[in-house]
Formats: structure tokens, C-alpha cells, sequence
């Protein structure tokens, strides 16, 4: 299922952490859960609404379980942040669970899980972006995607 227009319970929320910051992601279906938290790290660096949709990335990742597939996930939009100095303006994200589409509600299951994301943006420019917060890497402390109370929650802690 692709995660397109924002779901009135879609979003996401910065959470206090000591000497980090952790990100909690949520949405209807495991794609709008990861597309929430790729804006979420992507607000810390510079907000999405000061950045341009000049330009694409793509990105696929992989892994046994739900929670592992954020990590790679976010892991490898910061990789891209980090060596060709992508900002996101937007992102769009499809996920597949074992067996089929992630985006029904149901809970995580063996096997393997896949997530492709197109960011759209533009490289940093020091002239026009201020960076706020510097990520230096996604953690697994505490990392999660789990359905919760009828949708699903992406739990993260960045090293600063």
C-alpha cells in the first residue's frame, strides 16, 4: 500500500530522551508509520516545508521483522543525508509484509519485510538551510513498529 495523503491519524511526535532524541511515528497502516518517521527525522534536520522537491532518491530495504525494517529504513534515508546532503521535502513509502501488502492492520508476522520509499528534496545549501538538530545515527534502543490501539507505532532513538 502506498502512503500517500497524510491520515488524520497519521503523524508524528519528538520525545525527550537524555543526551538523544527519540521520534514516535504513527499511522493506519506499517507504510504511513514509516513515511511518519522519515518526515519526523527529516523535520529535526531542517523542516520539510523549507526545503524544495527539486530532486529524488529512491531507496529499498529489507529485514525479518517490522521493527528492523525502520531501522534500515530511516538508517538509509540518514546514509543519503550524510554523504549527498539530501533534505526531504516529502516521501512516499510502500511496505510489504510477509505474505502480502503491509498496509492492512494486521499484527507483524515471520518472514521478510519490505519497504520502498521515493524522498523528494534537495541537496543542502548553507545559503538558504539552517540545519537544526545534527543526527549521527538511528539506534535499535528501544526500536519498534507495532500495531497499537487500531494503528501502527514507530518508536526510535537517534544519537545526536
Amino acid at each position: 500500500m502506498t502512503a500517500g495523503a497524510p491520515d488524520r491519524d497519521a503523524g508524528y511526535e519528538i520525545l525527550e530522551h537524555t543526551a538523544d532524541v527519540g521520534l514516535e511515528a504513527y499511522g493506519p497502516t506499517p507504510a504511513e508509520a514509516l513515511r511518519q518517521a522519515a518526515l519526523g527525522m527529516a523535520a529535526l534536520v531542517v523542516p520539510p516545508d523549507q526545503v524544495r522537491p527539486a530532486r529524488r532518491w529512491q531507496v529499498h530495504v529489507s529485514a525479518p521483522d517490522p521493527d528492523l525494517l525502520l531501522f534500515n529504513l530511516l538508517d538509509e534515508l540518514l546514509y543519503l543525508h550524510h554523504v549527498e546532503g539530501m533534505l526531504v521535502h516529502d516521501v512516499t513509502v510502500e511496505a510489504e509484509a510477509p505474505g502480502g501488502p503491509g498496509g492492512s492492520g494486521g499484527a507483524p508476522g515471520p518472514g521478510r519485510w519490505s519497504a520502498r520509499a521515493v524522498a523528494r528534496g534537495e541537496t543542502l545549501d548553507p545559503r538558504r538551510h539552517r540545519p537544526g538538530t545534527e543526527i549521527k545515527a538511528v539506534t535499535l534502543h528501544g526500536i519498534a513498529l507495532r500495531p497499537e490501539g487500531g494503528r501502527w507505532v514507530g518508536r526510535v532513538v537517534f544519537d545526536l
